[in-house]
């Protein structure tokens, strides 16, 4: 016996965990306020509930509160902020955030630059199954961004692209 997909129940299930002091329930119901599903999309409030979902200990919360927070959805753009919460997450080892963290050091944003540390973060992405993580690293390969020492000589690199690679950020 299952039950019939359902949005709107799901939303009213969460909804119940989380007052009764679930911070799963509190994750789940902001990724549904996050994205309009079974219930009108509300980034304000989904910040709200991913905050205190990342305070009780939900890794994956800081990391999606960290996508929020740089992207100013629902909250200011604190790209500071955003550096802080998705350590948080990456150290834990959710990918996403690692892939996320590597964007901003890629960038410059909220961190100084840093592309040695972009490639590690897109490596720990990428071989821990998050494909932003991985076509980023592939953007840093193509431009030889973030290599410690110098291609030798006589190694088959590619040309420059004709248009610029953007990088992804999830």
């Amino acid at each position: 016996m299952g039950v019939v997909q359902s949005d709107r129940r799901a939303v009213a299930l969460f909804r119940h965990a989380c007052a009764d002091d679930s911070d799963d329930g509190c994750y789940n119901l902001a990724f549904m306020y996050a994205n309009g599903r079974g219930i009108e999309q509300n980034d304000a409030r989904a910040v709200e509930l991913y905050e205190r979902a990342c305070k009780g200990g939900i890794v994956e919360s800081c990391g999606n509160l960290g996508y929020m927070v740089a992207n100013a959805r629902g909250t200011a753009k604190d790209d500071q902020k955003a550096v802080e919460l998705y350590t948080m997450a990456c150290a834990a080892n959710v990918v996403e955030a690692c892939g996320n963290l590597g964007y901003m050091y890629a960038q410059g944003r909220g961190v100084p630059g840093d592309d040695p540390n972009a490639v590690q973060l897109f490596q720990k992405a990428c071989y821990g199954g998050n494909p932003e993580g991985c076509y980023n690293l592939a953007c840093m390969y193509v431009t030889g961004r973030g290599a410690k020492k110098p291609i030798p000589a006589g190694d088959q690199t590619p040309a420059a692209p004709s248009h610029p690679l953007l990088l992804a950020s999830h």
